[in-house]
């Protein structure tokens, strides 16, 4: 049976000294060929994992219904879809790869919105978003630097100076 469309789906709730609760939930669908199903599935997953831990760094602030409507409603689906420009190549910008399109792109409107507001730098999903040209008349969108997370393990498979002397002893 062929597949036509993926959903992929996942929550995560975190708890607070105080008792509260966050809550995120994301869900994104796709149109999908039969040879592509699990390269999707991975991007997708990818993508709802790094919201989900952008979401839960940064908790929710409770706003008032004035502040809310002023926020820019961007669906993340339609930026991906946006014509972006392949620094590199000059070709259609892959998913995850930097890129630009012009500022006055139709469906870029809401993106542009949100970057005025946060004075022409915008960190949301995976990716930064920023004017450029001296009259703001390109975005760029770059990945996000990926965050280095230092663990105890290194510390477990790397034997101490003390540990080699005993071994050789």
């Amino acid at each position: 049976m062929p597949v036509k469309k993926l959903t992929v789906a996942r929550g995560a709730s975190v708890s607070h000294d105080d008792e509260s609760w966050d809550r995120v939930f994301y869900s994104i669908e796709a149109e999908v060929e039969d040879a592509e199903l699990q390269v999707v599935k991975a991007e997708l997953q990818g993508m709802i994992n790094a919201w989900i831990v952008d979401a839960l760094a940064h908790p929710l602030i409770p706003v008032s219904k004035t502040e809310a409507e002023q926020i820019p409603q961007i669906d993340l689906a339609q930026l991906e879809e946006l014509p972006w420009t392949s620094f590199q190549t000059k070709q259609p910008a892959k998913p995850g790869e930097a890129g630009w399109i012009f500022s006055n792109t139709e469906g870029a409107e809401e993106l542009v919105k949100a970057l005025e507001a946060k004075e022409g730098k915008l960190e949301l999903a995976e990716y930064v978003f920023r004017f450029s040209g001296d009259q703001k008349q390109f975005i760029s969108r770059s990945p996000k630097p990926k965050k280095n997370l230092t663990t105890d393990e290194s510390a477990e498979t790397s034997p101490s100076k003390t540990s080699r002397r005993q071994a050789r002893g």
